[in-house]
């Protein structure tokens, strides 16, 4: 089984020899993965819908690792209990449904010190959530898969915290960081910059069709679309800056 690019990053992110649960499995890829390759001795892949889960169970069983890769119908973290792992993947979902999963923990009692997280959209609001609650981005990764692009973000939660190259000290900083990633923006990543000049493609386009209208609500869009190029300039300035240096 040979895993596509996405998925390759998040594995890569998952720690040698620790135990994990992965929320969403799907198909269950990246749990008999990481089994098969003795990254982790055993896995549970948990999903809220049976489908998924049944498809994984049938894979499971193509690989021979039943009893090592455990399967569990729950929502989120609801049907984690406390000690069965120390790492939790959650991937293939926006960020808002991941903020909710990720505020479920507190039945864990800390008992998970690491979380690898890959929010399809929303990034900034998955970025803020961390931030704010002490939990620590030690490590971003960035790729583009069938021309979209996925960040992997690999977090630590400790408590008390701020996440890399954040600070509540700069607002506008700050800011910057929770949409594109402070790991991303320190390390100038090659697909970060690509990714800017996509989106900057596209803003462009709806800042045209917003000027051509006449409301309230375009007006306010087009603020918004105003701002996020300003970041993005921002952005693009200090990759170059960093370049030179």
């Amino acid at each position: 089984m040979e895993l596509s690019r996405r998925l390759a990053a998040i594995a890569a992110f998952v720690p040698e020899g620790s135990r994990i649960a992965d929320v969403g499995t799907d198909h269950g890829y990246v749990p008999i993965d990481l089994v098969k390759r003795g990254i982790v001795k055993e896995a549970l892949a948990m999903d809220v819908r049976k489908g998924p889960l049944m498809r994984a169970e049938e894979h499971i069983r193509a690989y021979g690792l039943e009893g090592r890769v455990r399967t569990r119908l729950s929502d989120g973290l609801e049907q984690l209990r406390e000690g069965e792992a120390d790492t939790v993947v959650i991937a293939g979902m926006g960020g808002g449904l991941m903020v909710r999963i990720l505020e479920g923990r507190s039945h864990l009692n800390g008992c998970i010190r690491t979380y690898v997280l890959s929010p399809q959209s929303e990034w900034e609001k998955v970025r803020r959530y961390l931030r704010k609650a002490g939990m620590r981005i030690e490590q971003e990764e960035m790729v583009e898969e069938e021309g979209k692009f996925y960040p992997i973000l690999l977090v630590k939660a400790e408590e008390g915290t701020t996440a890399c190259a954040g600070s509540d000290e700069d607002p506008a900083w700050t800011e910057l960081c929770d949409r594109f990633g402070p790991c991303l923006l320190r390390e100038r990543h090659p697909v970060l910059l690509r990714y800017l000049a996509f989106r900057e493609g596209l803003l462009e386009e709806v800042e045209q069709k917003l000027q051509a209208a006449d409301s309230e609500k375009a007006r306010l869009r087009l603020a918004q679309v105003r701002r996020e190029k300003e970041q993005i300039a921002w952005a693009e300035k200090e990759r170059k800056e960093g370049e030179g240096r």
